[in-house]
């Protein structure tokens, strides 16, 4: 008997997209907590991503967004979430499948998740952008805390991946 059917590492992705999803409604109703900043990182050519052209072209592979003090119409479904941001003063909404996400952070509660790469993006040579207010910022891994990782919750879901 096949245990195809138990895909343990899907299981484990969907429910980890849900904790996602529900912080998501979370700051969707009551606005982001003082101090925390969601930094949502998604593959911007999956299935479902709906961005503009120009934010395509300048981030092909990956785009970071921080959900701070200026965004709008911030509205989570099942599997997806929608957000206006400004890019360079100009609103531009963005519409990312929960799927299309590869990491979520909120750097106030040292917390985050990194779901299964994608192996076609290499990631040593990738450019990450941050999109927050309006400015775009690279390498957003050094944040307020000066690039201190020390006492934070990543989980990384290839230490249980099978080779």
């Amino acid at each position: 008997m096949s245990d195809d059917y138990l895909n343990y590492e899907k299981l484990v992705e969907d429910a980890l997209r849900t904790v996602v999803r529900e912080a998501l409604k979370g700051v969707s109703s009551q606005g982001v907590p003082a101090g925390h900043h969601l930094y949502i990182s998604f593959r911007t050519q999956a299935d479902g991503v709906q961005i503009s052209e120009n934010l395509r072209t300048q981030f092909p592979d990956e785009m970071t967004i921080v959900l701070e003090n200026q965004f709008w119409d911030l509205k989570v479904d099942d599997d997806q979430f929608r957000v206006t941001l400004n890019f360079n003063k100009v609103p531009q909404e963005l519409v990312v499948p929960l799927s299309a996400i590869s990491r979520f952070a909120d750097q106030r509660a040292n917390f985050g998740l990194q779901f299964g790469r994608d192996a076609s993006i290499d990631r040593s040579q990738e450019m990450v952008g941050s999109a927050t207010s309006d400015r775009i910022d690279l390498d957003p891994q050094v944040t307020e805390q000066d690039g201190n990782n020390s006492g934070r919750k990543v989980i990384a879901l290839d230490a249980f991946r099978k080779n």
